[in-house]
C-alpha cells in the first residue's frame, strides 16, 4: 500500500516523498550508513512536493519543500537532513481567518474506500446541508489543497466532501485500475456508497445533500442521476462528458482514439456493450424523480464539446419532474471561456459565486 512519488538527493540523503493509505510522508535515507528518518510534516491531510528551482544544489543537505493542506494556505519548510532540524520557512496569512475554527476528518466508507470531510467546528451537528464531489477518472488524485472559496460554504453550515472513489488515484494504480474500462462501474457505485453513508449515518439527509463533478466528473454525476437520483436534492455537471458512446465511436475528434484507454474502444462490441450501461445520455428515464439540475458548459471548451450538454440538457428537461415544474433544471452555456473556466481572478470568482447560489438556494 506504500507508493512512492519522487526523489531527490540531498548531499548524501536521498529525501522521499511517498504515499500510504491516502496520507503524504516525507522520508529520508542516509545513503552512507542506511539510516532512515520518517519526518511527521502534520497531524492533518497534507500534500508534499519538492520545487525543483529551489533544490538545485543537490551537495547542500538542506532540502525545501512545499506543504499543502484542506484548511491552511501553502507553506515552505527547511529540513536539514543532517540534524533533522524542521523549520517553517514562509506561510501565507489570511486576513480574519482563524483555521483552528475549521476540522476536518477521513471518514471510512468501507476498508478502503473514504471520504475528506471539511466544516466549522461551531456549525457541527447531525443533518448538517453537506456538498459531495467526485471525479474518480484518470488516475487523478484529490490532493488536499486550500480552496478560500469553500469556507464561505462552511461558515454556513455546510459540510464540503470529497469522495475518494476508484478510478482515481487515492491508493495508487490499483485503486485507478478498478474504475476504468470494463471496471467503470465501481466509480458510481461508490460514489453512491459514499452518498448512502452519509445520509445513514445522520451527516445529512437526502434533502440536504448536493453533489457537484465537472468534466469525467461531470459523468460520475450523470451516470449517477441515473442510477439513484431519489439521494439527492441537486445535482452541478460541471463541463461534462454525458455523451460517452457517440462521442467515442467519432475517430475524427482529437482526443478519442486516446481516450481509449481511459473508457474503452467502443467499435469493440464488449466496450461498447459495457459504456451503454453507465452512459448518462443513453440511460436517462423520464419517469425518474431527479433532483434539481443546474448544468455549465462553454462555448470555445475542445476538450468537451458544448454540444454534449446541450445535448443532455434538451433531452433531460422532458423528464416528468421537470416538465411539471417539481423540480428546476439550468442551463448556462458561457461564450467566453474554455475547458477550465475562466483565467481572470475576479470572473472566476463570479463564476463559483453563481455556483455557490444555488447550492445555497436550493438546500436553503
Amino acid at each position: 500500500n506504500t507508493e512512492y512519488l519522487n526523489c531527490i538527493i540531498k548531499g548524501h540523503y536521498l529525501c522521499c516523498i511517498y504515499k500510504k493509505l491516502g496520507f503524504y510522508h516525507l522520508l529520508t535515507i542516509d545513503l552512507i550508513s542506511k539510516k532512515t528518518n520518517h519526518i511527521k510534516i502534520s497531524n492533518k491531510m497534507i500534500y508534499i512536493d519538492f520545487p525543483s528551482l529551489s533544490n538545485l544544489d543537490i551537495c547542500n543537505p538542506k532540502l525545501i519543500f512545499n506543504v499543502y493542506g484542506n484548511l491552511f494556505p501553502n507553506k515552505i519548510y527547511e529540513l536539514n537532513c543532517v540534524t533533522n532540524q524542521l523549520k517553517e520557512l514562509k506561510s501565507y496569512k489570511i486576513t480574519n481567518y482563524d483555521e483552528t475554527k475549521y476540522g476536518e476528518k477521513l471518514i471510512h466508507v468501507n476498508k478502503e474506500l473514504c471520504i475528506t470531510m471539511l466544516y466549522k467546528k461551531d456549525k457541527l451537528k447531525k443533518n448538517m446541508n453537506c456538498l459531495l464531489k467526485g471525479y474518480g477518472a484518470y488516475g487523478e488524485n484529490e490532493y488536499p489543497y486550500f480552496d478560500s472559496n469553500i469556507i464561505s460554504l462552511l461558515n454556513r453550515g455546510f459540510l464540503h466532501c470529497t469522495a475518494h472513489i476508484r478510478g482515481g488515484g487515492f491508493h495508487g494504480k490499483r485503486w485507478y485500475d478498478e474504475g476504468k474500462l470494463l471496471h467503470k462501474m465501481n466509480t458510481f457505485n461508490d460514489f453512491i456508497e459514499c452518498s448512502k453513508y452519509l445520509i445513514k449515518h445522520q451527516y445529512t439527509n437526502k434533502d440536504k445533500l448536493a453533489i457537484w463533478g465537472r468534466s469525467a466528473g461531470g459523468l460520475l454525476i450523470g451516470a449517477v442521476l441515473n442510477m439513484k437520483p431519489e439521494l439527492y436534492k441537486l445535482a452541478i455537471l460541471g463541463v461534462p462528458f454525458v455523451d460517452v458512446l457517440n462521442t467515442m465511436k467519432d475517430k475524427s475528434k482529437p482526443l478519442t482514439t486516446e481516450e481509449y484507454k481511459e473508457w474503452g474502444n467502443p467499435h469493440n462490441k464488449k466496450y461498447e456493450t459495457y459504456i451503454k450501461k453507465y452512459d448518462p445520455m443513453l440511460n436517462i428515464d423520464t419517469n425518474k424523480d431527479y433532483p434539481n439540475i443546474f448544468i455549465y458548459s462553454n462555448f470555445n471548451d475542445t476538450l468537451v464539446s458544448y454540444k454534449e450538454p446541450l445535448k443532455y440538457y434538451l433531452k433531460i428537461k422532458e423528464a416528468n419532474v421537470f416538465k411539471n415544474k417539481e423540480k428546476d433544471i439550468m442551463l448556462n452555456i458561457n461564450l467566453k471561456y474554455g475547458h477550465t473556466q475562466s483565467s481572470k481572478r475576479y470572473e472566476s470568482i463570479d463564476e463559483e459565486a453563481i455556483y455557490y447560489s444555488i447550492i445555497i438556494e436550493k438546500l436553503k
